[in-house]
């Protein structure tokens, strides 16, 4: 048996590939069990509910006593099943898994953990826990991310890179579902993005330099998702007098309908440790244009075959990204086709098989 552990089933990267090679793993004939700190279930799969068991317990009334009464259950769990790994799938819940002290533990590092300034000890904390003899494998995402801690862990021999997978024909039945509640992209003449409305995404400048575009004339730019920087944003559209051009569409329980008629995605942030919407969007059938960041998108964008990377500090070079992808016919037909081919090597089944090769099987 293997005990996954995430913080919920709530909507998120993290808990969309915890889920998916889960379950995956169980369609393979592998026992299989998620542990759940909080009981939310937002992905509402009959499996993945049957398969589930949440520590949390609301009756215990103070956060920190209901942390270390979770943490007993846990432990309990782990002498009564014996799972052959307990595999943390998030850097937060590293260091609750590793005080079980369990001997058999995979640590999984979903984010860049260089991005942190403040909160420096979140970083130090990984790089400690890492030489414990417990903590068996560390997995990675990205290449950029794996040479970073291979560089800084103390343990580098235990990391393995292991990207993040992607349900492609459940990605294409659901980007064939209509937009016409959104009669403003009827004609289908508009990019796409989407995350959290945080400053570390892009969005403003986004905004100004796809207006200042040749695109602008023809196209729209639609965003999707919510986050604290929405009033913001919405300012910046309403000083500009762009509500006719940027669509905020908060979130969508199906964003895939809007990738799949898009022009391209773009995506324009600080920071990225691997970038699931990237590889999404190429299961849309779509080119991807991205921010050169760390670490993600240059892992999976080859330059001018599957998608464009530019440098968001030169504008020029964000403009060019845009044109040269909206504007130049030959060019985008040549991206989506292989954006096509190349996302094969993300789908579930091949991602798991890297799972049970390197971690399941692993002695």
């Amino acid at each position: 048996m293997i005990f996954i552990v995430v913080g919920s089933f709530k909507l998120g990267g993290t808990e969309r590939t915890a889920s998916r090679i889960g379950l995956e793993l169980i369609r393979q004939g592998h026992a299989v069990k998620f542990i759940l700190l909080k009981g939310v279930f937002d992905y509402n799969e009959k499996e993945l509910v049957e398969n589930s068991i949440v520590l949390d317990n609301p009756k215990w009334k103070f956060k920190t006593v209901r942390k270390m009464l979770s943490l007993f259950t846990l432990i309990a769990l782990l002498r009564r099943h014996r799972p052959r790994y307990l595999v943390s799938f998030s850097m937060g819940i590293n260091l609750f898994v590793f005080f079980t002290f369990y001997r058999r533990i995979i640590f999984r590092i979903e984010s860049n953990i260089f991005i942190y300034k403040k909160k420096l000890y979140r970083r130090y904390f990984q790089k400690i826990l890492s030489i414990s003899p417990n903590v068996k494998k560390i997995v990675v995402p990205s290449k950029g991310l794996y040479d970073g801690c291979y560089q800084y862990f103390l343990a580098p021999e235990k990391l393995v890179l292991i990207s993040n997978p992607i349900d492609v024909p459940s990605i294409q039945r659901l980007g064939a579902e209509s937009i016409d509640d959104y009669p403003q992209l009827q004609n289908g003449k508009f990019i796409v993005t989407a995350g959290r409305l945080h400053e570390s995404k892009g969005f403003r400048q986004l905004i100004q330099v796809f207006l200042k575009s040749k695109l602008a004339a023809t196209y729209s730019l639609v965003i999707l998702g919510e986050g604290p920087q929405r009033p913001a944003l919405e300012k910046v559209i309403s000083d500009l007098s762009a509500e006719q051009k940027v669509y905020l569409l908060g979130y969508q329980q199906n964003p895939y309908r809007f990738f799949a008629k898009a022009r391209f995605f773009i995506l324009n942030s600080a920071h990225e440790s691997f970038g699931n919407v990237l590889i999404e969007s190429m299961a849309s059938g779509i080119p991807v244009v991205s921010n050169d960041c760390d670490f993600g998108p240059r892992h999976i964008i080859k330059q001018g075959r599957n998608g464009i990377l530019y440098d968001r500090s030169n504008e020029a070079e964000f403009l060019s990204a845009l044109e040269r992808v909206g504007l130049d016919n030959d060019l985008w037909e040549s991206l989506k086709e292989a954006a096509k081919t190349d996302v094969e090597h993300y789908k579930i089944q091949e991602i798991t098989s890297f799972w049970t090769l390197n971690i399941i099987n692993f002695e």
